[in-house]
C-alpha cells in the first residue's frame, strides 16, 4: 500500500511540474481542458508500469510520454520536443539517484533500519523537491532565453528558499532514524509531514508562476493604455494642425494682398522670405476629409498613407455623427488597432483591400462598424479555434483585440469576427450603444 501511495504521489508530483514547465515556455495547441485531460490520460500508463519495478522501462515509457505530450499539445518543432523530453527524464533520474546517494553516504543504515515503505517515500519526496528545483531554475533561464530584452525578475531566487529549507527539514528527521523506527507512529507522522512538504513546494512555484504570467499580461496592458493615450494625444495634435490649415486657408486672401502690396513697393528680398515662410509652413499641407469626426479623421489619414505606401486599396464610409458619442480614448483605441489587425492582414497581399463603414441602424441607438480586409489564411486556428495574430512579437497577441473588446464592453455592444474562405476576406462586425 506505501509502495503504490509513494508512486502515485510522485507521478503526480511530476505531472504538476510537467504542466508548469510546458505551460510557462510553450504556446498551446488546444483549451487548457484538452490539455489537462491528456495529461491526466497519459500518465495512467506509468502509474500502471511502475508496479513492475522496472527501472529502464520507466525511464523509456516516461520520455515517450513526455515526447507525446509536448509534439501533440503544444507548437514546438519535433527537435525542440525531443530536446525538452530527454532533459526532463534525464534530470528526474540524476535527482533521484544523487538523493539515494547522498542518504546512502550519510546515512547508510537509513535504509536497513527504516521500514522498507517510510524509506522509499522519504526519498521519492526529496528526489521530487529537488527535482522541482531545478526545473523551476530552468525556466527562468529558458524564458530569460526566450525574452532578452525583458528584464527578469531576480527576487524569484528568494523562493528557492522553500525548497532548501524543506530539504534541510527531512534531512534532519535522517539523524533521528533510529530513534523514529522503534515508533511507527512517528515514522508515519514524518512521511506525512514530507508529503505536505512536497506538494508545498509544488504549490508555491505553481503559484509563482501564474502571479508573473498574470502580472505579464497586466504589465502589457498598462503598456498598451498608455500608447493608446497618447495615440489620442497625437491625433488631437493632427486636428489642431488641420484647424490650423483652415485658418492659414481662409487667410489667403489677406497674404496674396501682403504679397501684392511688397510687390508693388520694390522690396523683393522681404517678399521672397514671405513667399518662401508661406511655403514652408506645414499648414499648407494637403488634409483628407473623410469623416466629420476630426479626431476620427485624422486617424483615417494617418492608415491612408500607410496603405498607399504599402500599395493596399483603402476604402471609407463614415457616415455624419455616427461616432461622436466615443470618447476620444476609446475612439483612438477602437479604430487605431482594427485598423492596425487590418493592415497586418493584408499587408502582403498583392491586390490588398481594406474597407471600413460606419453608419447607424435605421429607428435604433445602435451604431454599426464594419472592417472587411484580405486576408491570405484563416487566423482561428488558436485552442478551441481562437484568433492567432501572425505579429512577430508573441507578446503582443491578443493586446488590441482585448482593446477593442474593452470599448465594445464598455458601450453595450458586441462584436463578432469570421473568416470568408471563398473570397480571402476577414469580416469584423462591432455594434455600439451610446452610454445613457
Amino acid at each position: 500500500m506505501s509502495n503504490i501511495i509513494c508512486y502515485l504521489l510522485c507521478l503526480t508530483s511530476e505531472a504538476v511540474i510537467l504542466w508548469i514547465y510546458s505551460e510557462t515556455l510553450f504556446v498551446p495547441r488546444h483549451p487548457v481542458s484538452v490539455r489537462a485531460f491528456t495529461i491526466a490520460l497519459i500518465f495512467i500508463p506509468l502509474f500502471l508500469i511502475s508496479s513492475f519495478r522496472n527501472t529502464g522501462m520507466n525511464a523509456v515509457l516516461f520520455f515517450s510520454t513526455l515526447l507525446i505530450f509536448f509534439m501533440t499539445q503544444y507548437k514546438i518543432c519535433w527537435y525542440i520536443a525531443l530536446f525538452h523530453a530527454v532533459l526532463m527524464t534525464a534530470f528526474n533520474g540524476v535527482s533521484e539517484l544523487l538523493i539515494y546517494g547522498v542518504i546512502n553516504f550519510y546515512f547508510p543504515n537509513f535504509f536497513t533500519q527504516s521500514p522498507i515503505g517510510n524509506a522509499g517515500l522519504l526519498c521519492a519526496f526529496l528526489s521530487k523537491i529537488l527535482y522541482c528545483t531545478i526545473f523551476f531554475a530552468l525556466i527562468y533561464f529558458f524564458r530569460k532565453r526566450q525574452q532578452p530584452d525583458q528584464q527578469q525578475d531576480k527576487s524569484v531566487f528568494l523562493l528557492f528558499l522553500v525548497p532548501l529549507t524543506s530539504l534541510g527539514m527531512m534531512l534532519s528527521f535522517l539523524f533521528y532514524n533510529n530513534e523514529l523506527s522503534s515508533v511507527p507512529e512517528l515514522n508515519w507522522l514524518v512521511t506525512i509531514c514530507a508529503s505536505f512538504l512536497l506538494v508545498l513546494n509544488l504549490l508555491v512555484f505553481g503559484i509563482n508562476q501564474y502571479n508573473q504570467k498574470r502580472h505579464q499580461e497586466y504589465v502589457q496592458i498598462q503598456l498598451l493604455l498608455q500608447k493608446e493615450s497618447d495615440s489620442a494625444e497625437y491625433y488631437q495634435a493632427l486636428v489642431l494642425q488641420n484647424e490650423n490649415q483652415r485658418i492659414l486657408i481662409h487667410d489667403i486672401r489677406k497674404h496674396l494682398a501682403s504679397i501684392d502690396a511688397l510687390n508693388e513697393s520694390g522690396e523683393q528680398d522681404k517678399l521672397r522670405t514671405y513667399i518662401h515662410q508661406l511655403q514652408d509652413s506645414s499648414h499648407l499641407n494637403e488634409s483628407l476629409r473623410l469623416s466629420d469626426n476630426q479626431l476620427l479623421n485624422a486617424i483615417l489619414c494617418q492608415y491612408t498613407h500607410k496603405c498607399e505606401s504599402q500599395h493596399i486599396a483603402f476604402r471609407t464610409e463614415i457616415r455624419s455623427q455616427t461616432v461622436n458619442f466615443l470618447a476620444d480614448t476609446d475612439l483612438t483605441a477602437l479604430f487605431s488597432n482594427l485598423l492596425d489587425n487590418a493592415l497586418c492582414a493584408a499587408g502582403t497581399l498583392p491586390d490588398a483591400f481594406i474597407e471600413i463603414c460606419a453608419y447607424t441602424k435605421e429607428n435604433s441607438p445602435f451604431t454599426i462598424i464594419t472592417i472587411i480586409n484580405s486576408c491570405r489564411e484563416n487566423p482561428f486556428t488558436g485552442p478551441g479555434g481562437t484568433l492567432v495574430s501572425n505579429k512577430p512579437d508573441r507578446q503582443q497577441h491578443g493586446l488590441g483585440l482585448k482593446s477593442i473588446q474593452r470599448v465594445v464592453d464598455r458601450y453595450n455592444g458586441s462584436l463578432k469576427m469570421y473568416f470568408d474562405l471563398p473570397t480571402l476576406t476577414f469580416h469584423t462586425i462591432l455594434t455600439l450603444r451610446p452610454c445613457s
